[in-house]
């Protein structure tokens, strides 16, 4: 096999899923780095707290205002990040999501998505839970729509599958993705760091590097 699948767990039952995770690497299982034909990744699909767009909206914004700095961090493996599953959201739509006026209804900011993107190989994919809202018109515009499964969660995508070290674990990764969901919950960070951002995001050099990675951490305090 070379996939894992869950049902829906409540949070009361994540132990169950570390000790899956360690009786797999006792069996000798193998994980990104094993291979570099291995883009073995962990998938989290973490349920929305609200179908408003607000909510949907601010999680997006947390999650490309950290995804530099979980990147970095995470150090995603090369075969993945050649692999075009986890790609980053294209800039000139990051910086439509960031700046603090944009406030769209749902049926514009699904219809900013599927212009700009429409692709379900992103780090965190929003077709599932977009399609949930609206399948008919996410379905219609969407590349590879007969992969997409409508649920109301977010699909996240990015962390390694590092399921051969005995030093990993799946906490480590649910961890990184709560601070996304308290970034979010966190409406004066969520804007000074968008601000932040735009004016470092410069389109002829690139989006912020380094000087970027500083100033999350010292947001993490």
């Amino acid at each position: 096999p070379f996939e894992v699948i869950t049902p829906p767990l409540p949070m009361t039952a994540l132990e169950e899923i570390e000790q899956l995770r360690e009786e797999l690497r006792q069996l000798k299982a193998r994980g990104t780095r094993e291979s570099v034909i291995y883009a073995f990744g962990l998938h989290i699909n973490p349920e929305v707290p609200s179908l408003s767009v607000q909510t949907i909206l601010s999680l997006l914004r947390a999650f490309l205002l950290l995804e530099p700095w979980i990147r970095a961090v995470s150090a995603i493996d090369l075969s993945r990040r050649v692999s075009p599953f986890i790609k980053e959201y294209p800039a000139a739509y990051r910086r439509l999501v960031l700046d603090p006026a944009y406030a769209p209804d749902l049926d514009r900011f699904i219809d900013d998505h599927m212009e700009h993107d429409g692709s379900r190989n992103r780090s965190l994919d929003l077709l599932p839970l977009l399609s949930h809202l609206r399948q008919e018109e996410v379905m219609t515009r969407a590349s590879q729509e007969r992969l997409i499964k409508p649920r109301p969660a977010l699909h996240y995508r990015l962390p390694n599958c590092a399921i051969d070290d005995p030093e990993w674990t799946v906490a480590q990764e649910w961890n990184r993705w709560v601070l996304v969901e308290d970034l979010a919950l966190d409406r004066d960070s969520l804007e000074a760091l968008s601000r932040e951002y735009l004016e470092l995001d410069r389109p002829m050099l690139g989006p912020p590097g380094e000087e970027w990675l500083e100033r999350i951490r010292a947001w993490r305090g």
